[in-house]
């Protein structure tokens, strides 16, 4: 009984590693990595940012003065959100994305491609990026 019990959590371990690969596959071979929103603001963003950053849960992964990668999430129960921010003089842009981690394969996925793969963390990233865009006074990914 004992025995039954450690093979079936086994397989069905190897069973969600060969899902996770497989979607990892998938994405590396959609060609649509990532969503970009370009456009012009002409007073500094950074503080809409960091407050909508705060607010949703976002953290800093990297800051290089006119830009900055923020994260939400590590990675291990959902695929983390990432969403770069970019200004430089009136000219800015937003690009986002999820990280999936197959262990094996890594790729970047795109938040607004239909279909089901990984549908609720680019749906909830995509929601709460398109709550950014607003409070920015711009357009949101479709």
């Amino acid at each position: 009984m004992l025995t039954r019990i450690i093979l079936f959590g086994i397989f069905g371990g190897l069973c969600g590693l060969g899902a996770l690969i497989v979607m990892a596959l998938i994405a590396k071979s959609s060609g649509k990595f990532f969503d970009i929103l370009n456009f012009e603001y002409n007073d500094s963003l950074w503080g809409k940012v960091d407050d909508w950053a705060i607010r949703y849960g976002y953290k800093v992964k990297e800051d290089h003065g006119t830009s900055r990668l923020y994260q939400k999430g590590a990675g291990f129960w959902t695929a983390p959100v990432m969403v770069e921010v970019s200004q430089n003089g009136n000219q800015c842009y937003v690009k986002a994305y999820i990280i999936i981690n197959g262990l094996i394969v890594k790729s970047d996925m795109a938040l607004t491609p239909p279909g089901f793969m990984c549908k609720i963390p680019r749906a909830k990233g995509k929601t709460e990026v398109n709550e950014l865009m607003k409070e920015l006074g711009q357009y949101t990914f479709q």
